[in-house]
């Protein structure tokens, strides 16, 4: 067996372009030196020479055990090359350069989704290496999925986000396969859009003004505030003040980055007025908890949720017989996506069957 020692360094010679100094394995096999690269940076403060391993990072545990786990692969390849009777070359060494890197640290770097890496998560803990995503790990956490109750578009959602990111990795060189060649992605079922008609919108805003505990008059703000302007449940933490100008609320949707403006009428200005003197919302889940409460105390039967608000605001523009294009300009989304509002509103079969009432 061959005498080897396999070690983290911080290579403080020669800055990156962002100010930061490369990690790599120095890996010695019977005193020739051999350096692995790593896709980790820290600056001269985050690394600990002693104890040889990253500190005063936000992200530190996780680097940590992604060195870890780059150190174990190395040593696997010695072991077995040893076992097997294979000469060790550089080459075999460093794994044909490709070292994996930390799926959170890269997920966070090419599109950060706080939900989605939450759940993944939940099944993995934040260990989970690029390299880790194969088809076994895509079954299992699929299973897993199911397990908890995730629903089916939730589940489909997630595999999308895995799927993103596992593409860019790949065009990246980081892995050499995707395993979402060989695997079927859940499917997304199209389910029925909820939304509130005008005397549901009305309950609500009525409730306003009667006596509600504080979580479900924080809730309820934020919701109208999504009634009346479609916005999503990720941007109602961003609303403010600096957003109005001339009468008008102008913002940028979160999602899609579209640039919105839209005219401020009495019933939106009595909602911004109460958020004014509000805390920022409650997360998604537990908004949903307090809406089955408001529901209730308006007298409303439909099981809304937070994406019930930018519905109903579909709903209430096609109703109110605004343009097909108006409505997509003020929602941020393609004509052909709109027309579903204008379908549930009947506009179009009322318009093309008015001939009808001549008849």
């Amino acid at each position: 067996m061959e005498n080897y020692t396999i070690l983290p360094i911080h290579w403080d010679y020669r800055k990156n372009k962002t100010g930061l100094y490369k990690i790599k394995i120095m890996v010695t096999v019977n005193r020739v030196q051999t350096f692995i690269n790593t896709p980790y940076s820290v600056s001269k403060g985050q690394w600990d020479g002693e104890l040889r391993q990253v500190i005063d990072h936000p992200n530190a545990l996780i680097l940590n055990i992604a060195l870890r786990k780059v150190i174990a692969d190395v040593e696997s390849r010695i072991i077995t090359s040893g076992l097997q009777g294979v000469k060790l070359s550089n080459q075999l060494i460093k794994g044909n350069n490709i070292v994996s890197k930390s799926f959170f640290l890269y997920a966070r770097e090419v599109r950060n989704d706080r939900t989605k890496l939450g759940q993944i998560k939940k099944y993995r803990g934040e260990q989970l290496l690029i390299s880790d995503i194969t088809v076994e790990f895509l079954r299992k956490y699929e299973a897993f999925m199911f397990e908890k109750k995730y629903s089916q578009n939730t589940v489909n959602s997630c595999f999308k986000y895995i799927h993103r990111i596992i593409n860019q990795a790949r065009k990246e060189k980081l892995i050499k396969e995707n395993p979402f060649d060989d695997y079927r992605m859940p499917k997304y079922i199209q389910t029925d859009r909820v939304y509130l008609v005008d005397k549901e919108v009305k309950s609500l805003v009525m409730l306003l003004d009667k006596k509600i505990n504080k979580s479900q008059k924080i809730t309820l703000s934020y919701f109208l505030l999504g009634c009346f302007t479609g916005m999503r449940h990720g941007d109602w933490s961003k609303f403010n003040k600096s957003m109005i100008e001339e009468g008008q609320l102008k913002f940028r949707a979160t999602k899609n980055k579209n640039h919105i403006v839209l005219p401020i009428g009495p019933t939106l200005r009595k909602v911004i007025k109460s958020i004014e003197t509000l805390p920022p919302p409650f997360s998604n889940q537990k908004s949903n908890v307090y809406l089955k409460s408001l529901a209730d105390k308006a007298g409303i039967s439909k099981e809304i949720t937070t994406h019930t608000g930018r519905h109903s605001f579909g709903y209430m523009c096609a109703s109110n017989g605004l343009p097909e294009s108006t409505t997509a300009a003020l929602m941020g989304i393609s004509e052909r996506v709109v027309k579903v509002y204008y379908h549930l509103a009947g506009t179009d079969i009322t318009r093309q069957a008015a001939i009808l009432r001549t008849l």
